[in-house]
């Protein structure tokens, strides 16, 4: 069968640069490309000829929240050249099952490929990722879409796929949920896959205009699946449990020799919280000394996961940069959001890293629903004394799987059902979330802070070192 995986634009819509994809599709095409032929297209990723009306990057706060109205604007234009070449791709592959990966800023897009799909190819529609896993009864009320993949893909894809290809009846694959007779059936969750290392690698070749693409947007990696934490502003929990499930070190080791034979030597690991366990990253760490002594790398943490032993090891590996969410500077917030962390510990941890020598970043969070001015005065008076080298904020968006948006929706603070989802996005002023800040003070304090994250960032941001010249002597 021919299948066709597409994540639906945003944000080139607002001509702004964005050559970013996520691995979700890589890894089930890497599970489905042994029997049938499968692509999967990344739509943000703007061709050749949109690049010269580019002067911004997603990076730019400022211009992003500006530019928001193109994108709502863009989902109302059908003549719009995003819409268009999606409509050749899909004619021209000619697939007879379209994927849809959802986040929730780019569902209502994603409705619009749907459609699409529909109408040029008659395929079998299957919608995916965090959004339609949370909410399924939902996006199943749109009759152009077929079924729902729960949660993870890997295997339960390759089983649906399996009987849509022979016709059977889809009630026994775990993990869907899909209209029969007029009612919606939901299947029993599957459970999650116990060992990560029988998943095959991520198939990157899989992408569609790998050249709109740059070798660092393909050395992307994740480690593990989950995440212990319970933040009340993330779904993770939600949608991959508690439990956060590891790949062996071996295992992680072997995809990253090949994406440094394929895409050089700098790397991102993408796990929210990779120094969870100490066994794993102590062994990962004496793999890369050995075998790959230049590599340069980043990744990502919670501060009570971080120790001086485990900053040295990453260090020595090859890691210039850890990335924090502290999320807020007020003790009151941090217990609000259940982030289990207190302004002290918070300042603890900065002094050990810049003790380390290395470098981290930070981000930021403001506008949740409980948060007065004081506390967000506690969060500009963090920023301006924490010594990151790289500072990024967000506002709060109550997405769909968190305790926050089930506390955002009973307070009334949503009119609209469903909620207008291109308006879920950090750069949108549609919906206003607090309870004790007005609409003015809540944007005015925003553009405060904003102005203060770009001025220091452009004192203190390195960016990461060249990959260092290391000669490696051969055995006699």
């Amino acid at each position: 069968m021919r299948i066709l995986f597409i994540c639906p634009p945003n944000y080139r819509f607002r001509e702004v640069s964005f050559q970013d994809f996520g691995l979700g599709p890589a890894y089930l095409a890497a599970v489905l490309g042994k029997n049938h032929e499968v692509a999967y297209y990344e739509t943000d990723a703007p061709a050749e000829a949109e690049i010269k009306n580019i002067s911004h990057d997603y990076t730019s706060y400022e211009y992003l929240i500006k530019s928001h109205h193109k994108y709502v604007e863009g989902l109302q234009n059908e003549s719009h050249l995003v819409w268009k070449e999606i409509e050749r791709v899909i004619s021209d592959f000619a697939p007879d099952i379209v994927g849809l990966s959802t986040m929730t800023p780019s569902y209502p897009s994603a409705l619009i490929v749907a459609k699409m799909a529909k109408r040029l190819s008659n395929a079998t529609v299957i919608f995916g990722g965090v959004h339609a896993s949370i909410l399924p009864d939902e996006v199943l009320q749109n009759s152009f879409i077929d079924f729902v993949v729960r949660g993870e893909g890997e295997t339960t894809i390759e089983e649906l796929v399996q009987c849509l290809e022979k016709k059977t009846d889809p009630s026994m694959v775990k993990g869907i949920s899909f209209r029969k007779n007029g009612q919606i059936i939901h299947t029993p969750r599957r459970d999650l896959i116990p060992d990560l290392d029988s998943i095959p690698f991520p198939v990157r070749s899989s992408l569609l205009f790998p050249e709109r693409f740059s070798d660092r947007n393909f050395a992307h990696i994740f480690v593990g699946r989950g995440c212990p934490a319970d933040c009340y502003f993330c779904a993770n929990p939600t949608l991959w449990g508690r439990k956060y499930r590891l790949r062996s070190a071996k295992n992680v080791f072997e995809e990253l020799k090949l994406l440094t034979n394929e895409y050089g030597k700098v790397v991102l690991f993408e796990d929210d919280n990779l120094l969870v366990s100490k066994a794993m990253l102590f062994e990962l760490c004496s793999l890369i000394k050995q075998e790959i002594p230049d590599l340069v790398w980043r990744c990502q943490s919670r501060v009570d996961t971080l120790s001086e032993e485990k900053l040295l090891a990453i260090k020595e590996a090859g890691c210039w940069d850890v990335k924090l969410g502290f999320e807020s500077g007020s003790d009151r917030i941090l217990t609000y959001i259940n982030k289990k962390l207190t302004e002290k510990k918070i300042m603890e941890c900065c002094e050990m890293i810049v003790k380390s020598g290395m470098q981290f970043s930070v981000n930021f969070m403001f506008g949740f629903p409980d948060e007065t001015l004081e506390d967000m005065r506690a969060t500009l008076e963090m920023i301006k004394k924490i010594p990151a080298n790289s500072i990024a904020i967000s506002k709060f968006i109550p997405l769909p799987g968190t305790k926050l948006y089930n506390d955002v929706i009973k307070s009334g603070l949503i009119a609209d059902s469903p909620p207008k989802y291109e308006h879920f996005d950090l750069y949108s002023n549609y919906y206003h979330f607090s309870k004790h800040l007005s609409r003015e003070q809540l944007q005015e304090f925003w553009l405060e802070i904003y102005h203060l994250v770009e001025e220091k960032n452009k004192k203190t941001r390195k960016g990461p070192p060249k990959p260092k010249q290391v000669v490696i002597p051969t055995a006699l």
